[in-house]
Order: structure tokens, then C-alpha cells, then sequence
């Protein structure tokens, strides 16, 4: 995944990270190409990372009203394909110390939704690579963005 252009969007609001961490903003990403992803089993989480894109779901077995109870198909590793029929949900407040520190962002493939500003699919990215993208942001581009959040 080679990352085409980085913005800081400023907000009056603040953005609620998975965390419970909030900043003053969001980052948007284009990219040449949103990867597939492998998820390993990480307790009651399914992770998946490929070229700094990562994808996280918690598993609440039982459950049928994750994601308005759509049927979503993982590939898991060890397993291959594998349908969650709305056991799956976006993970929220605290995570345990076992899953990898993430960045979320806004992220597309398509260049005219950057230019508009909008149209963005929720995606993550490794804490690395955050940081790398974050130094790549010229300084007029982070407006009130603090170097101190990553």
C-alpha cells in the first residue's frame, strides 16, 4: 500500500480514537491500493495487517446485532474464510495490551474523493507508519496538529 497523498483535516470538534483518545482532527489518506487482510485470533479480537493497513473487529459470540447483523467474511488464519453473522463490532474504549498500537484514519483509493474532502472508508494503520505519515505532512498542513500525539 503506497500512501499517494496525507491530510491533516483540522475539526472545531474532537475525534474520538479507538481508546477513547480524542484529537483535534483526522487524518486522510489516498492510497494506490487498500490491501487484503489475514486476522489472527487475539483473544475476544480479530487483527489483521498488511502493509500498514490494519483491520480489528471484536467478537462477541452470541451476538447478532454487530454491523445491523450483516454477515461479514474474514479470512482467518488457520481456518481460511469464515462468515460472522453479526458477531462482529467495532471495537470501543480500551484494548488489551496484546493487540498492536493503531492509528485510525479516513482512507481512499480514489483521488476525487481526497479532492472533495469526503467519501472516506474507515481504516487503520499501524502506529509506525502514523508516525512515518505524520513527518511527511508539511508544517502549513497540520495546522493545530501537535507533534505530541504520536
Amino acid at each position: 500500500m503506497e500512501i499517494l497523498e496525507a491530510k491533516w483535516i483540522p475539526s472545531d470538534t474532537k475525534i474520538l480514537q479507538t481508546g477513547n483518545v480524542a484529537y483535534n482532527g483526522s487524518l486522510h489518506l489516498l492510497v494506490d491500493k487498500i490491501p487484503e487482510v489475514v486476522f489472527k485470533k487475539m483473544g475476544d479480537y480479530l487483527y489483521g495487517e498488511n502493509e500498514g493497513y490494519v483491520r480489528l473487529y471484536h467478537y462477541q459470540k452470541g451476538t447478532t446485532r454487530g454491523f445491523a447483523g450483516r454477515t461479514i467474511t474474514l479470512d482467518l488464519e488457520g481456518f481460511g474464510e469464515m462468515d460472522f453473522v453479526g458477531s462482529l463490532w467495532d471495537p470501543m474504549g480500551p484494548l488489551p495490551d496484546n493487540i498492536p498500537k493503531f492509528f485510525s484514519v479516513g482512507i481512499t483509493e480514489d483521488p476525487e474523493d481526497m479532492e472533495r474532502g469526503n467519501t472516506f472508508m474507515a481504516g487503520k494503520i499501524t502506529w509506525d507508519l502514523a508516525k512515518s505519515t505524520f513527518d511527511s505532512i508539511p508544517e502549513d498542513g497540520k495546522v493545530e496538529i501537535s507533534r505530541g500525539i504520536l
